[in-house]
């Protein structure tokens, strides 16, 4: 990671020098602190509560009553189910300079074009996982062990979870570019505790398979 951070950095300023025009170095920058700080921390809290999302209905479980073999099984199907995420990740990261394109020329009939552009392709993608994780679900969580197998209702509730997730990926990062960082906090914030309700008391009991459908539902 350090070296291709590295590299990657590079490649940037080459690129940079390359295609900035020459009147951009001989400008003087203009300093914003304050708003920038202000702007920049509640990006760092909105990453955070975004980061432990995921990691919530492990918390939780471990400090319930509920059998060590059960949060296993939980985490087992865990690690199966958010492997479509990956699918958002890049995808965004190939969207986001049209999305911002789109805002900036208030090109909105472009926009559609590229929703329903992405929709195709991440449908198909998600229902290509769901049909492999139905279909090989128990094999996939018996690679961890033969106790692992009855995960498997956990494991599908929570891939449909993440696969819908994977779907409207992009809503977040249109609250992002349209400056409603505080409202995506929000809706953070309630799934957050939604989860949490749902699965202090399915987990109780149902165990991995109460948790998985609390994930999956919120």
């Amino acid at each position: 990671f350090g070296l291709a951070g590295i590299a990657g950095l590079m490649w940037a300023v080459i690129t940079f020098k390359r295609q900035a025009r020459p009147e951009w170095f001989e400008a003087q920058p203009a300093f914003k602190i304050r708003p920038w700080l202000v702007f920049s921390a509640w990006f760092a809290l909105l990453a955070t509560v975004a980061s432990w999302l995921p990691k919530l209905s492990l918390i939780v479980m471990d400090t319930l009553a509920v059998p060590d073999v059960e949060i296993a099984r939980f985490a087992a199907a865990l690690e199966i189910s958010c492997f479509v995420l990956l699918v958002s990740k890049s995808t965004n990261k190939y969207y986001m300079p049209q999305l911002s394109m789109i805002l900036a020329k208030h090109n909105w009939q472009l926009g559609r074009q590229v929703q329903r552009k992405r929709t195709l392709v991440v449908s198909s993608i998600c229902a290509a996982f769901i049909t492999v994780v139905l279909i090989f679900g128990r094999l996939m969580l018996s690679w961890f062990g033969p106790e692992f197998a009855d995960g498997y209702f956990a494991l599908n509730c929570m891939t449909v979870g993440t696969s819908v997730a994977t779907l409207f990926a992009m809503a977040p990062e249109f609250l992002k570019f349209t400056g409603r960082v505080k409202t995506l906090l929000a809706i953070y914030c309630a799934a957050g505790i939604l989860l949490i309700g749902l699965t202090t008391w399915l987990a109780r009991l149902y165990g991995s398979s109460g948790a998985g459908f609390a994930f999956g539902f919120t």
